[in-house]
């Protein structure tokens, strides 16, 4: 997890508790601080620095140098053979790490797991819908080709697959993530999605329709020729895709909001029900490789 200036800090400590409060342990919580943060962050740190349930370890940045380059910083402290990743505004439900560790232990050759997550702008009780992703592994490699179906802040990921193609990469601005999981399916890794939302992922429609102008529609397209020249993309589909995501990019915000209603699922209030049960009094279990992660 990374923060910085402009993060709340009742975000951070919602953020914290949610590991803190998990059916499955972790061994240690990596909080890389990028940059200065203000006393009230601090303050939060401070708390669960004390706190016996989990290791809070702080790295910090001296400069804010971006979330690739946090990430990186994060990831030479993180000792388990499991990385969970998370952002310092969003809330883990109670057994999503216990979720997700079950996969990996059902099945050895997964590398990378994801799941689903529920958007909220405000109130973490007010889900306004959920983004879901593709299952399989070979659903995951046919979607990534065309946009990137998966949830960043719902990784969990083998930490020798991560070192071995060298961490993340800040070369093309915000796509960080997404070219993170191509390089990681070009390096022979298996990913598998639960299908359920596991956390809980704070954001705003303005914040989305941010995400374009002409420096994210040069980006991309720097993206996928990479893509292209690597053989991730073949020529045609190199030619759709980078139309239809520089399009996207260019699009006006009022387009844009609709755009991406599309590719949200309306909660049901089933699925609500499922999300507020979960997060009610969450109880803390130490099931056997409790110091996986």
């Amino acid at each position: 997890m990374a923060t910085y200036a402009g993060e709340k800090a009742d975000n951070l400590q919602a953020a914290l508790e949610s590991v803190y409060t998990q059916t499955l342990l972790p061994r240690e919580c990596v909080l890389v601080v990028d940059g200065r943060i203000g006393e009230e962050q601090e303050k939060v740190i401070a708390h669960y620095q004390a706190s016996n349930a989990c290791r809070l370890v702080v790295v910090r940045r001296r400069n804010q140098g971006g979330l690739a380059r946090a990430l990186n910083d994060g990831l030479q402290y993180c000792t388990g053979y499991l990385v969970a990743r998370m952002d310092s505004d969003d809330i883990c439900l109670p057994h999503r790490f216990e979720t997700q560790a079950r996969a990996f232990a059902e099945q050895g050759s997964l590398d990378a797991s994801f799941s689903w997550h529920a958007e909220f702008e405000q109130d973490p009780g007010a889900i306004t819908c959920v983004k879901r992703s593709p299952e399989t592994h070979e659903e995951i490699s046919q979607g990534m080709k065309w946009h990137c179906v998966l949830s960043h802040p719902t990784m969990m990921v083998r930490r020798r697959a991560l070192t071995a193609i060298g961490g993340y990469r800040s070369c093309f601005g915000n796509l960080e993530d997404y070219d993170l999981y191509v390089r990681l399916l070009q390096a022979g890794a298996r990913m598998e999605t639960v299908q359920e939302a596991l956390l809980l992922f704070r954001t705003s429609m303005a914040q989305r329709v941010r995400r374009g102008g002409l420096r994210y529609a040069v980006n991309e397209w720097a993206f996928r020729v990479w893509c292209w020249r690597s053989g991730f993309l073949t020529n045609s589909e190199f030619l759709a895709t980078a139309s239809l995501q520089i399009g996207f990019r260019l699009t006006p915000p009022g387009l844009k909001r609709m755009l991406y209603r599309l590719v949200r699922t309306p909660t049901e209030a089933q699925a609500m029900a499922r999300i507020h049960t979960a997060m009610i009094q969450p109880k803390r279990l130490a099931p056997d490789g409790a110091d996986a992660l």
